[in-house]
């Protein structure tokens, strides 16, 4: 499932991260993203997670994911 992250600032002050992974993230985010028109002073940043960084320990049971977070690239870029 792919995840997409909208940043939204207005008037070149950040106002926080919509993220969403779900079945229809992409139109979700599209939704959203139609609410902050430019005409009004927001800018808009879409990223698309890509890859994810784990933080393993390793024990005598083996190799546990203690966490893990999505690393976002902006949406079009090639990897």
């Amino acid at each position: 499932m792919t995840q997409y992250r909208l940043t939204i600032h207005h008037q070149n002050r950040l106002l926080g991260h919509f993220e969403t992974d779900g079945a229809d993230a992409r139109a979700a985010m599209e939704q959203v993203r139609g609410c902050f028109p430019e005409a009004a002073g927001y800018q808009l940043t879409i990223q698309v997670a890509s890859e994810e960084y784990r933080l393993l320990e390793s024990g005598p049971d083996g190799l546990k994911v203690l966490s893990r977070r999505p690393l976002y690239r902006p949406l079009g870029e090639q990897r």
